[in-house]
């Protein structure tokens, strides 16, 4: 039987991150730009999906299946082998991820991080945090938001 590295979206997830404070052991810092290039996967199909996302993680899975010239079926089934999940699920993780950087790192509203998310409201943000965050937005931002953000962080405008 064939074996697949099960692909998680940490994998294939791009920053919305563009410069990190580094401090050096001499003491010096400075803005460091994070990388932003997609490393392969070793899937085809998994890389597809991941550009797509980094590029609008609004993605919709009904309409991004149809452009791979795969049957539904047979997209679902490939997937879930590389994944262990659904497309649907997988971009919902990748959404979340990106709300968490949104929350952590800057100061946005919460329906703006939802619309840039790809979240179809603040409301729908919150409630997929507390199903599977256990926490609100609001938690989640004052647990992980460094006090001083604004000047150990860039980030994508």
């Amino acid at each position: 039987m064939m074996q697949f590295k099960k692909i998680q979206v940490k994998d294939i997830y791009v920053s919305i991150l563009t410069k990190r404070l580094v401090k050096y052991e001499n003491g010096w810092m400075r803005m460091e730009p994070i990388e932003k290039n997609l490393q392969p996967t070793g899937s085809e199909l998994i890389d597809r999906v991941a550009k797509a996302l980094a590029k609008d993680c609004r993605l919709e899975a009904r309409a991004f299946i149809q452009t791979t010239g795969l049957t539904p079926t047979d997209f679902r089934v490939l997937f879930r082998l590389h994944t262990g999940q659904s497309l649907k699920e997988f971009i919902k993780q990748y959404q979340q991820m990106r709300a968490c950087e949104w929350l952590a790192y800057t100061d946005l509203k919460y329906t703006e991080i939802a619309k840039r998310s790809g979240f179809a409201s603040h409301s729908s943000m919150g409630h997929y945090f507390r199903k599977t965050l256990k926490c609100t937005p609001t938690d989640y931002r004052q647990q992980h938001r460094p006090k001083n953000f604004r000047e150990i962080y860039m980030w994508e405008k």
